[in-house]
């Protein structure tokens, strides 16, 4: 069984050069680069201006349609800039999926984050999240936002699968902090998920942020993921990225939050952040590597 990141199809530079130069016919292109890789897309750099997203897999194409839709809606609404699809190609002989196109939007993963960086962090995610939580589903009646399908706070589900990504990863590294982890995981108990949904990010972590130099966040990118789910589903980054003895200041902003919440955000948080380091130890990626685990601990103690 491949793993969750594994492709169906990979866009090599050449066959997406051609894929927008026949179906983006506006952009003359000059130059073009591979920025990377996710689970879901393959993706590059135009000009230094545009980015396109290639699907890797049939799941990551209907999250895409998804992204065309309501992100043009969402961008007014939020306090954090969003990449919003202005290029929209389709299925082809070339290439079986459609893909879409966006406005470049700079900025770095978070990374070498200190305490005060974290610090500063806080308002501006705790103040994105409250808006995105509160935008009325009602709203969305025209745009087709899926609902979370795939259980993504189901700890008896998914528990089974992080203790076996902590045990290939203690094979390869007896950190601590691992160590840690899977006493967390052996010792979590299921817990029945409150029926509320909210409009979530479905997917927020440090890698789908992007800060400037002076480690001030400036957007909030991948939106493959966003549904009509828990709010906890995107409250686990509060449990990743901000030290204990500061989410109340977090939460101070967002909202109060009941203990229920906070337990399913928490696993929602060490949940990513193992299949992170997973992800990272099978692409050799040493920096997502080392902010996971960094994470990690934050979100254990």
């Amino acid at each position: 069984m491949g793993e969750a990141w594994s492709p169906e199809i990979v866009v090599e530079k050449e066959l997406a050069v051609r894929l927008i130069g026949k179906q983006v016919p506006e952009i003359w292109m000059e130059t073009i680069k591979e920025l990377g890789e996710g689970f879901d897309n393959t993706i590059f750099l135009v000009n230094g201006q545009y980015v396109f997203r290639f699907p890797r897999r049939q799941l990551a194409e209907n999250l895409l349609r998804t992204e065309a839709a309501l992100l043009p809606f969402l961008q007014p609404l939020l306090p954090i800039k969003i990449p919003v699809p202005i290029f929209f190609g389709e299925k082809s002989k070339e290439y079986k999926w459609s893909f879409l196109g966006y406005e470049f939007l700079p900025g770095d993963m978070p990374a070498e984050l200190d305490k005060s960086n974290r610090s500063k962090l806080i308002r501006p995610l705790a103040e994105f999240l409250k808006c995105l939580h509160h935008i009325p589903v009602a709203k969305l009646t025209d745009i087709s936002v899926p609902y979370d399908t795939i259980a993504r706070l189901d700890i008896e589900k998914r528990k089974p699968r992080m203790i076996e990504k902590l045990k290939y990863l203690l094979e390869l590294n007896e950190s601590p902090i691992l160590h840690m982890a899977i006493n967390y995981a052996q010792k979590v108990e299921p817990i029945e998920v409150p029926k509320r949904d909210v409009l979530v990010h479905g997917d927020l972590h440090l890698g789908n942020m992007l800060v400037n130099q002076n480690k001030e966040l400036t957007a909030i990118i991948d939106w493959g993921d966003v549904h009509l789910g828990h709010p906890a589903i995107d409250l686990a980054i509060c449990y990743s990225l901000i030290y204990k003895e500061e989410r109340e200041a977090f939460f101070a902003i967002y909202g109060e939050v009941d203990a229920i919440s906070l337990e399913l955000a928490k696993f929602k948080a060490v949940y990513t952040l193992v299949l992170l380091l997973a992800y990272a130890s099978d692409k050799g990626s040493r920096k997502l590597y080392e902010e996971a685990i960094i994470s990690l601990a934050i979100a254990l103690s």
